[in-house]
């Protein structure tokens, strides 16, 4: 396979406990010396000539804290993690996993929960986690549905599928962040600053959800029988995330519910009979609200980022032609 001139098909095996520790080394030395883009990217392809390693690790160590630093990513982050993904070393699911595994939502959403801020010393049993990501989230998020526009964010079907359960995650842990800032009326465990940071991180992120529900190559892997699993993680995590964003992208929560009601619901299988062994998806279809229940509101006036970013885009962009893909 060839990332960016680079010829990495007769690559031979080599111990990922060393290359871990060698791109670990070498990400430390990029960010400390400010290492431009330009020389990131030759650099980049020697070390990985030297010591391949699986996308998904690759990603797993751009993006996860540092034990001298775990408040914010560098800026100089995304940008390398553009680099990564142009040479083929990374890809979507690898990135969006990381960035999950990693996000500062999961705290934000403890702490409300808990009523206190967890200690940072308990990373023998989660991970350490971002004090605040939602600012490369945001980047990376438009990055990424940039990519998917251009046709080459999704590889293929089992690419899309995967991607699909993973953004079903995110739209889970979105939810359950935006319950701890509403929760936190008098704003005593998170800053303002904070919520508008998540605000802005869950724009991007309803851009880049929208983009994969419209995508012709996801909707195709999507309709094949074996995509069950997908289908019902996507309905799951769209029917509690879409009543979240109602206020603040009316338009767009209209598309994606009718994504989940009528989309969605076209690609399970028709004989009921069938339908018997797995039952738990027609419920979950005929029990939801439908599209027609749903209350829209005038849009409000623009007065964010992730406000202006919404409307832009529900501006320009018209609703997709779903009969062609059944």
């Amino acid at each position: 396979m060839a990332a960016g001139g680079l010829d990495l098909g007769a690559t031979p095996a080599y111990d990922h406990a060393q290359s871990q520790e060698e791109w670990s080394k070498f990400l430390t030395r990029c960010l400390s010396s400010r290492l431009d883009p330009d020389t990131f990217d030759t650099y980049v392809a020697l070390l990985y000539s030297k010591y391949p390693l699986p996308p998904e690790v690759i990603a797993d160590i751009c993006l996860k804290p540092q034990p001298t630093n775990h408040e914010s990513l560098d800026p100089r982050i995304p940008r390398y993690i553009q680099i990564l993904s142009q040479r083929k070393l990374i890809d979507t699911p690898s990135i969006l996993k990381a960035l999950y595994k990693y996000s500062t939502s999961h705290a934000q959403a403890q702490k409300t929960a808990s009523g206190n801020v967890p200690p940072d010393n308990s990373e023998d049993k989660v991970p350490l986690r971002w004090g605040s990501s939602y600012a490369a989230e945001e980047v990376i998020f438009y990055r990424i549905t940039k990519a998917v526009g251009l046709g080459t964010g999704i590889k293929g079907g089992s690419d899309a599928l995967e991607i699909c359960k993973l953004m079903a995650k995110w739209m889970t842990l979105f939810t359950s962040a935006s319950a701890a800032f509403a929760q936190d009326v008098m704003g005593q465990l998170q800053s303002p600053q904070s919520r508008d940071e998540m605000e802005a991180a869950r724009a991007a992120f309803v851009m880049l959800l929208l983009g994969i529900c419209e995508n012709q190559t996801v909707l195709n892997a999507l309709s094949r029988p074996f995509a069950k699993d997908a289908r019902r993680a996507l309905s799951e995590s769209l029917a509690s995330f879409v009543p979240s964003i109602l206020q603040s992208a009316s338009q767009i929560a209209s598309r994606l519910e009718l994504f989940r009601t009528e989309t969605l619901a076209s690609f399970e299988p028709a004989d009921k009979k069938k339908d018997a062994t797995n039952p738990g998806i027609d419920d979950l279809l005929e029990s939801t609200m439908a599209l027609d229940n749903f209350v829209v509101p005038e849009l409000p006036t623009v007065n964010s980022r992730a406000g202006l970013y919404i409307y832009l885009n529900a501006a320009v962009r018209g609703p997709p032609d779903y009969g062609s893909t059944t």
